[in-house]
């Protein structure tokens, strides 16, 4: 499909179910590879990354399976600690694979990745972090090596609350020896989703949904099942929807206190905001909203 026609000027009206976080689907993915057997990750959307994301698994040697909303992965048999490829240039978050490889191996090599279409953003904080924690990088132009011989905890303190850099330290300290101690971590829904399944599977870390985590390291994880939550990135985005066309829009299977600057906002603009029930947010719009300022 080489363009979208969209016709405007008809207000939203309806209901929808919000689909699994995408944000925490890739990390949780990512995380698989530190379990040397079966994890089983449910609501799991069926979007590009997502495949994108199965396939390095599958490269790796993973073996990958989905039905549904549900997705299978067997990392009991890694094969290779390489990430190369269109799946890896194409998608940022390739770059989780790297502290869930040298959790597992001690070793990865990757391309750099790709994929962000709002401007560069570099990994120097992922690396910085890592080599805190015993990894050798050797950087070249198009791609890098990370080897650890022993991951080790660390006492670190992160410049600024990256939400890719702390998902990275995570997936690299679980199975570390000794302690690590995070500072001005980042504090969104998705870093709490991955400590969820981390903690799942057997690790050790508290301070969720605040910003310094501590993770004690274990010797393994064990097989696991869990469930994403929805992706609220989403939910904010339908209910903007409907607030702009004058609309009455309600989304399901969504945490209110996931949106809570977002409703804030909303009823600043003068759309009516109710939530019903645990999981579901009603927008009624007006025939003019009001202008705000949002930082």
């Amino acid at each position: 499909m080489d363009s979208i026609h969209i016709y405007g000027g008809k207000l939203l009206k309806g209901e929808t179910k919000i689909q699994g976080s995408k944000n925490a689907a890739l990390p949780i993915l990512a995380a698989t590879l530190l379990i040397e057997g079966i994890s089983v990750i449910q609501n799991c959307p069926q979007i590009a990354d997502v495949y994108y994301m199965q396939k390095l698994l599958e490269k790796l040697g993973c073996q990958v399976s989905r039905s549904g909303s549900t997705v299978t992965v067997d990392a009991s048999h890694i094969r290779d600690n390489q990430i190369t490829g269109e799946a890896s240039t194409g998608m940022r978050s390739s770059i989780m694979l790297l502290g869930a490889l040298l959790g597992r191996w001690g070793e990865a090599s990757m391309v750099y990745p790709g994929g962000c279409v709002i401007g560069k953003r570099p990994i120097d904080l992922h690396l910085t972090a890592l080599r805190q924690m015993g990894v050798d990088i050797a950087e070249q132009e198009q791609m890098f090596t990370a080897r650890a011989d022993s991951l080790r905890g660390m006492d670190y303190r992160l410049p600024f609350p990256s939400v890719g850099a702390t998902e990275n330290i995570l997936l690299a300290a679980v199975l570390a020896e000794g302690d690590t101690y995070l500072t001005n971590a980042a504090r969104e829904p998705e870093i709490e989703a991955l400590c969820g399944f981390l903690k799942a599977a057997g690790a050790k870390i508290k301070g969720e949904g605040s910003n310094r985590l501590v993770i004690r390291g274990v010797k393994q994880l064990h097989e696991v099942s869990y469930r994403i939550p929805e992706d609220r990135i989403v939910a904010g985005t339908y209910l903007c929807a409907g607030a702009i066309t004058r609309g009455e829009v309600l989304v399901k299977g969504i945490m209110p206190e996931y949106l809570r600057s977002t409703l804030h906002k909303l009823r600043e603009t003068g759309c009516v905001v109710k939530i019903i029930g645990k999981d579901a947010i009603l927008i009624k719009a007006p025939e003019k909203l009001k202008a705000v300022k949002i930082k």
